[in-house]
């Protein structure tokens, strides 16, 4: 999915927008101890500013769903054409899925197709995916997992709105030789979260909710793949979204 023979590893001309404050030997002991955690005030604050303006007015956002066993992702504008009656039954449909398979639905806009086809240069997200593949990033993720194979990031920008979910699942790639996915992250990006929002990342064992971590802002949550996890379904008195960049570090 992610070719970064672009070239994304960039340190020269890619400026270092992590947090000076990051310690990342006590960062790597909690979580290869723990195989998952949030590291706060992960950006430098003025980056995350930035971020954030990009992800509430600037970017194209399209809905994500699944139809049957196929990914789809319709541009907002488009979905915006279909009457009243329409948008619903689309809504139906997706919701009667979920009744008995997988199934997701939140906004997201494709960071790194987007940045390989030269859409929209003027994001800030464009200069994200640099970063997120540049020495400065890749060598504080191997070092703070201790797993030195990783070698790309790719993620996607997200919003998740009033009736929207992420079912259960693991994260695990489908074949190793071209998904190598090794930690899975939601670099957080919402203001003033409320936890009885919804939205919340779950970790599940055994059909149990074990932790639970409420979106914040300017935080990473990291965590080894395969896990077991969901993010809840957002309720209708949400009043804001739930902003964020997710995807993986991976070895492929």
């Amino acid at each position: 999915m992610c070719n970064n023979n672009r070239d994304m590893n960039m340190t020269d001309i890619v400026e270092n927008w992590m947090s000076d404050d990051l310690d990342a030997d006590a960062i790597g002991q909690a979580l290869q101890q723990k195989t998952r955690m949030v590291i706060p005030n992960f950006l430098r604050s003025d980056v995350a500013d930035q971020l954030y303006d990009c992800l509430d007015r600037e970017v194209p956002w399209e809905a994500a769903y699944r139809q049957g066993e196929t990914d789809k992702s319709v541009p907002l504008a488009e979905l915006g054409r279909l009457s009243p009656r329409e948008q619903q039954q689309l809504v139906n449909g997706i919701v009667a899925q979920a009744q008995g398979e997988y199934q997701f639905f939140y906004n997201r806009y494709p960071i790194v197709e987007a940045y390989i086809a030269g859409k929209n240069p003027h994001l800030i997200l464009n200069r994200f995916i640099e970063f997120w593949n540049s020495a400065y990033i890749l060598d504080f993720i191997r070092k703070i997992t201790g797993d030195t194979s990783i070698r790309k990031g790719e993620g996607q920008a997200t919003a998740y709105l009033p009736g929207h979910f992420l079912m259960y699942h693991s994260d695990q790639g489908k074949d190793t030789r071209t998904d190598d996915r090794r930690y899975a992250f939601v670099l957080n990006l919402t203001k003033d979260w409320q936890s009885h929002w919804g939205g919340l990342l779950q970790f599940v064992e055994a059909g149990r909710v074990t932790e639970t971590f409420v979106p914040g802002y300017n935080n990473l949550s990291i965590f080894k793949v395969p896990q077991g996890h969901q993010v809840s379904y957002v309720t209708p008195f949400a009043t804001r979204p739930r902003y964020g960049i997710t995807g993986w570090f991976r070895a492929d």
